[in-house]
């Protein structure tokens, strides 16, 4: 039962993190981020706009980003821009 509780906690730990954009694909509108010694797999940054009008901007390297990543997997997700 020990295990079956760190393994939860760990997920919602890892629900929301801050990190710094490491790699960024301005052609498909992908960015990887760097959390500690993890770098995430290429991930899609929100947008104000996503239907038939698109408005986004592309993160700068080194740009500190929130992460969001659904069910707590840490090498997926979605990130928020900037956070200061």
């Amino acid at each position: 039962m020990n295990i079956l509780i760190a393994g939860l906690k760990r997920l919602l730990a890892n629900i929301i993190r801050i990190g710094i954009v490491s790699d960024v694909d301005l052609a498909n509108g992908l960015c990887r981020v760097k959390m500690g010694n993890l770098k995430t797999d290429w991930l899609n940054w929100l947008t104000l706009r996503a239907g038939r009008v698109r408005f986004w901007s592309a993160p700068s390297l080194g740009e500190q980003v929130m992460v969001i990543s659904i069910g707590g997997v840490q090498r997926g997700g979605d990130w928020t821009e900037g956070v200061k």
